[in-house]
């Protein structure tokens, strides 16, 4: 009886996954009876099936020892047995990372974030997280943007918070957020009982500024073109929480972008007050990965959990 051959180009559509398992099991046990033993079926069922591979592969895959000689790959054989092994391996890995995307057991997350950004955005969202996931540590460090950004690869962040974050080589921005911008002033300071203020009004009193140069000199330029003089800054920080605590004392107000709702953060001594002006990337929120490493299934997990709560409270 002549076979018929298939087309090269057809032939990864046409093979069943059946003939390629017993011809593997064949391959590994180093004959056809004891693959037959395994695979709990007639030895005979073995021999056809490999049979019909080679048939449609239009090669011997196995050289037939007789009596106990049993079987050898190959030049074919080798080849077919490496790409299986290789397939096989990667089937493993996916269905193990399935398995920790869909119960993650435990884990080590590294979170990089100004102090305000950790203080307003990660803190209300971790009690929830770690309440769905009690074994998953987050490590969160606090410093400013420069120190952030220049120190990513050693300190292997899973997760950057930042605002107005250049593009870099080795970290991808995964989501921006819009935020609204506020003057933030003492309680009972002229401008905390308004629904709305202004750069030009802002400008009349002492500041107090994130001494990050492109977000400081971004809104003085902005306010200074709206007021047409020069505000006076008082105090410059790396710190947002620090800022507050001058704002709080009386002795200057701020610009900051800050939460809305529950993430928002309350202090009675302090009042929020929008400001009319778009202040553009100066208040847009970004969250950086990284571009080559492979993040773990925690990482994972944390990235997709709190990207998707700040889209609800941020929309």
């Amino acid at each position: 009886m002549k076979t018929s051959k298939i087309a090269p180009s057809s032939i990864g559509n046409s093979l069943s996954a059946a003939p390629i398992r017993y011809f593997f099991e064949v391959s590994q046990a180093g004959s056809f009876r004891q693959a037959a033993e395994k695979l709990g079926i007639a030895s005979s069922a073995v021999h056809r099936q490999v049979g019909l591979l080679e048939a449609q592969l239009g090669t011997a895959l196995l050289q037939r020892g007789r009596g106990r000689e049993g079987v050898r790959l190959t030049a074919a054989g080798e080849l077919l047995v490496y790409r299986i092994s290789r397939a096989m391996r990667e089937v493993s890995i996916g269905i193990s990372e399935i398995d920790d995307l869909r119960k993650v057991r435990r884990g080590k997350v590294r979170v990089g974030s100004p102090d305000m950004l950790a203080i307003d955005a990660i803190a209300p969202f971790l009690r929830k997280f770690l309440e769905d996931n009690p074994r998953i540590e987050v490590d969160v460090r606090i410093a400013d943007k420069a120190e952030l950004l220049a120190n990513h690869e050693r300190l292997q962040f899973d997760l950057l918070l930042s605002f107005n974050t250049p593009q870099l080589i080795g970290l991808k921005v995964l989501a921006e957020f819009k935020m609204q911008s506020y003057a933030v002033v003492p309680a009972g300071h002229p401008i905390s009982a308004k629904d709305f203020t202004s750069l030009a009004e802002c400008a009349q009193f002492p500041l107090a500024l994130i001494n990050d140069p492109a977000v400081k000199e971004g809104i003085l330029t902005r306010m200074e073109a709206t007021a047409g003089f020069k505000p006076r800054v008082v105090v410059t920080t790396n710190s947002y929480a620090f800022m507050r605590e001058v704002v709080a004392s009386g002795s200057a107000i701020s610009i900051q972008a800050a939460f809305e709702g529950e993430l928002r953060y309350r202090n009675p001594e302090l009042a929020y007050v929008p400001i009319r002006e778009s202040l553009g990337r100066f208040s847009t929120l970004g969250c950086l990965v990284p571009v080559s490493r492979r993040l773990s299934a925690a990482a994972d997990l944390f990235i997709g959990s709190i990207t998707a709560s700040l889209a609800s409270r941020l929309a």
